[in-house]
């Protein structure tokens, strides 16, 4: 049941607040509510109020047809494309302050109206017309009002000058509206600050479940138009889980076997939570502080700075006796400052792995989240993928679900398969007595087979044909089904149900120790527990930034933002011929010895990425070129010269407008320089192209430019520049990684560390 509110012929009086409604750049029409839009809409394109009832003809100018009355602001977009107008609606939050509810990128057209939409408690909303965008936000956005202020309506970001917002309109223009949020001057270091990651999360959790591949009956398809065609659903029917605690005390295996009818997933969220209450209790009995050992107090009283930030002590109130919280002994561990030791506590959440959680799982639990009081997050992948699931218990402990495969990209028979046998802990210790190279192999199961429940009551193993793959479209080998049949009698299995649960244990199991010793290689090479992340890239960058002990200079001028986004275009990474013939002697009767002899080679450079960023990259410092700057770098040598003046201390970012020589047209036909992103002639999408054409305002990086220029390129003007500090501090992680870590990381996809860094913000995201 839904309260019913009708907007017809209603006139509702919603109060503007004071603040706003004393800059006296709103303005109410007296109409009903569910005509406000209309009359707020024309009152933006004929802004004298007198003017309106003279002029509803106008409205007959617009078509109307395309909304629904009232309208909601979301809908607008074909209203606005039909009639050429662009639309921006604002709004108020609790604190009255003016925010963004609905902005277009239909900047092309010249008709634009902005709208404040307001509502009240009795289910009542009206539209008002804004007269005065900037003399609204003006005094929201800076309390100098003496100043000049020109408001960028895509990202409200002001300026000072027509000069600099048209400088600015030009490059924002060319993305969707967004509302860009930067550091501030006070806060604008990155640095590595997740000193927390540095201790071992105490309780972990590995889970796996099994399912019901039941068969759906469906009609006949057409065949003459493409189709999906669902065949399965897929109904969990057990789990299983496996909690890694401190110790193998703590160590925990829980299975469950559902009945019919039976929600399993509600059943398998209920005792997590469970277990999570029981885990936060052993969090909170923290251990006491030991001070009894001398060598623990020396080292207190010597210690002149913080372990882990390096800050001095002023004083001894400043000096943190840090102990590990979870273990019997309260010895010192590190001596910390105040703000470190604050960080370095413990987790509040318990991580859940399971493997292909994002593809599979994730589909599984999601129904079952939001049946609780307690609030979910989700981190999405998409809008039925999700990265994680945080679930939360209670207000001090959460459940948090990740994927596994997001750190060990492989089958799990391909992780197992890069483990020693004296390296599966956990296996051997809930399979004490078992061939650990009979456990250690995955096991095969025949998934599609089990589509009911009395199946599970059966008492033999199903035949060879029953455990063919329908995903996989094939069989199991004869040696797969020896194995399995190997396994039923040795494990004296007496029912599918007990197989199930089998496969079920030793999956978990194994997932356990493939991950456990990750955690553990992790910690030994980075000194960072996986853990505490979401992906391996978010490791890869903590461990990047801890590993370099790196400070970096975080942009806070959205100008030079767009700048650097306008200059990320993308690379050809070959350079091929449509046709090429070889002529030599090894070619048989094909070969014409009157002919010169001649061969194709396929050239192949490895290790692109890390070699780039091995160079020099910036750090701090990034500032605009003046006028003086740029006269200097109009002038070819001084281009050239740029690392040889500067001792490669520092970089530069240039706007030019370039030349191709008709003459170097044939040289370079292959592999021509300076690629650009642009929609192609008969084409809907952008593509990378390579062009000889010359270059209008074209940003590159100064050893991209020196390069075209040293290959005949002829540079015609540099309009804008930026300058910033730079060094080679990331060669020494990606040398690490390169040549070290792989052979410590060997069930690892170790590329990951040394991938680009760049993140495409996207449409309409926050950044």
């Amino acid at each position: 049941m839904h309260d019913f509110c009708s907007f017809e012929k209603k006139r509702t009086h919603i109060k503007i607040p004071t603040k706003i409604f004393n800059r006296k750049v709103t303005v109410d029409h007296d109409v009903e509510d569910c005509y406000s839009f209309k009359y707020a809409l024309l009152g933006g394109l004929l802004p004298k109020e007198e003017e309106i009832r003279s002029r509803e003809k106008d409205f007959d100018n617009m078509n109307w047809d395309l909304l629904d009355f009232p309208v909601d602001f979301c809908l607008l977009s074909r209203f606005e494309e039909f009639n050429s107008i662009f639309v921006n609606v604002f709004g108020l939050n609790e604190k009255d302050e003016v925010v963004i509810l609905k902005a277009t990128s239909n900047s092309r057209y010249i008709k634009h109206v902005d709208l404040l939409f307001m509502t009240n408690n009795v289910c009542a909303s009206r539209y008002y017309t804004i007269t005065d965008l900037s003399k609204l936000l003006h005094p929201q956005i800076t309390k100098d009002r003496t100043r000049p202020f020109f408001l960028c309506k895509a990202c409200l970001t002001h300026f000072s000058s027509q000069e600099k917002f048209e400088v600015h309109h030009s490059l924002c223009s060319l993305y969707p509206p967004t509302r860009v949020e930067l550091p501030s001057i006070e806060n604008n270091i990155l640095k590595f600050e997740n000193f927390r990651h540095q201790q071992m999360i105490p309780y972990v959790i590995y889970a796996d479940f099994e399912c019901l591949l039941e068969k759906v009956d469906t009609c006949d398809l057409d065949p003459s138009s493409s189709y999906t065609n669902q065949i399965q659903v897929h109904t969990p029917f057990s789990f299983a889980y496996y909690i890694v605690g401190p110790d193998k005390d703590s160590c925990k295996f829980v299975t469950y076997m559902g009945k019919k009818g039976e929600d399993v997933v509600q059943i398998f969220l209920d005792f997590l939570g469970q277990e999570a209450l029981l885990i936060e209790e052993k969090y909170k009995s923290i251990s006491k502080i030991d001070r009894s050992s001398q060598e623990d107090r020396n080292r207190f009283n010597n210690a002149e700075s913080c372990h882990q930030c390096g800050k001095v002590f002023s004083d001894s109130s400043d000096k943190c006796w840090d102990h590990d919280h979870m273990s019997q002994k309260g010895n010192l561990r590190f001596v910390l400052c105040k703000k470190c030791n604050f960080k370095y506590c413990k987790s509040d959440f318990i991580p859940i792995f399971l493997h292909n959680f994002t593809n599979y799982d994730c589909q599984l639990i999601a129904g079952n989240l939001g049946y609780t009081e307690n609030k979910t997050h989700v981190i999405p992948l998409s809008e039925e993928k999700y990265i994680s699931v945080i679930k939360n218990i209670n207000s001090s402990i959460q459940l948090r679900f990740v994927d596994s495969y997001k750190f060990l990209a492989a089958s799990l028979a391909e992780l197992v398969g890069n483990l020693s046998l004296d390296q599966f802990h956990h296996l051997k210790e809930n399979f004490p007595s078992v061939d650990l190279e009979l456990l250690r192999r995955k096991q095969v199961f025949c998934y599609d087979y089990l589509d009911t429940y009395d199946k599970l009551k059966e008492t033999s193993l199903p035949a060879k044909k029953d455990f063919f793959n329908r995903l996989h479209n094939k069989d199991i080998s004869d040696e797969d089904y020896s194995f399995v049949q190997m396994v039923w009698e040795k494990f004296q299995i007496k029912s599918l149900a007990e197989f199930s649960s089998f496969y079920l244990k030793t999956d978990v199991l194994l997932l356990a120790d493939c991950f456990q010793n990750f955690r553990s290689l992790c910690f030994s090479i980075y000194q960072l527990d996986p853990a505490w992340y979401f992906t391996i890239p978010g490791l890869a960058f903590d461990a990047m930034l801890y590993f370099t002990n790196i400070r970096l200079e975080l942009l806070i001028d959205y100008d030079q933002v767009l700048f650097f986004e306008q200059a990320i275009i993308g690379g050809v990474s070959q350079c091929c011929l449509r046709y090429c013939e070889a002529n030599n002697k090894y070619m048989g009767r094909h070969f014409n010895s009157s002919l010169p002899s001649s061969f194709i080679s396929y050239l192949d450079c490895n290790g692109l990425y890390s070699w780039s960023m091995s160079l020099h990259l910036p750090t701090s410092n990034f500032k605009w070129l003046d006028k003086d700057e740029l006269q200097y770098f109009n002038c070819k040598e001084n281009i050239l010269n740029i690392d040889e003046k500067f001792n490669k201390e520092k970089g530069f970012f240039f706007e030019i407008t370039i030349d191709y020589p008709d003459h170097l047209h044939d040289s370079h036909q292959d592999l021509p320089f300076l690629p650009i992103s642009q929609i192609p002639p008969n084409a809907k999408q952008r593509k990378l192209l390579l062009t000889l054409n010359r270059k209008e305002k074209y940003i590159c990086h100064y050893k991209t430019l020196q390069t075209a220029i040293a290959n005949g390129l002829v540079l015609v003007q540099v309009h804008r520049g930026i300058s910033f500090t730079q060094s080679d501090w990331l060669k020494k992680f990606v040398d690490y990684n390169t040549i070290i870590g792989p052979r410590k990381l060997s069930s690892v996809d170790n590329t990951s560390i040394s991938k680009p860094t760049i993140i495409d913000r996207g449409p309409n995201h926050l950044t």
